[in-house]
């Protein structure tokens, strides 16, 4: 199994693990564990992509700690309004994001917000229902990102989560 597959899993299992009265640490730490596989799938998978073979895999988790949540966010809501940054889009003739990508990047932005109110405000209590409807969109993300997945403008989406802020002239 992979990290983004397996923190899938413990969502479900966190969401599920009291049957009758589920405790607000299970449900938040799902909720956390379902936005970290999204995050996990998108920067793990470009990671693999970018340094492939034995030789490049000690630099991995090198670069996977390159990815920022603030910058990753950014670029997601460039892309989930069909209006990648323009230095992507001149390069790459892109003219139209796909509607896949743009759920994919939707699907990623409220989950890292979701995730940021389950773990900071604690005046807020979720419900099973709440985490599992989240859970479901992370793993809809999951089905969508594999529809796009090694296209042009998944590897342009890819780039952009890593250098959001430098490719906009920041």
């Amino acid at each position: 199994m992979s990290l983004p597959t397996d923190l899938l899993e413990q969502a479900e299992w966190l969401a599920k693990r009291e049957p009758k009265r589920p405790k607000q640490a299970s449900l938040r730490r799902a909720v956390s564990a379902a936005y970290y596989a999204v995050f996990h799938l998108l920067a793990s998978g470009a990671v693999t992509a970018w340094l492939r073979g034995q030789r490049a895999k000690p630099f991995r988790p090198v670069l996977m700690r390159a990815f920022r949540h603030t910058h990753m966010e950014k670029a997601a809501k460039s892309f989930r309004s069909s209006n990648p940054v323009n230095v992507l889009r001149t390069a790459l003739g892109l003219t139209q994001i796909t509607a896949a990508l743009s759920s994919v990047a939707s699907k990623f932005t409220e989950l890292q917000q979701a995730r940021h109110e389950a773990d900071y405000d604690l005046a807020r209590s979720l419900s099973r229902l709440e985490a599992q409807d989240l859970i479901n969109l992370a793993k809809n993300a999951f089905v969508d990102w594999r529809t796009v997945k090694g296209s042009t403008e998944a590897m342009a989406f890819q780039i952009a989560l890593l250098t959001h802020e430098r490719i906009r002239g920041r």
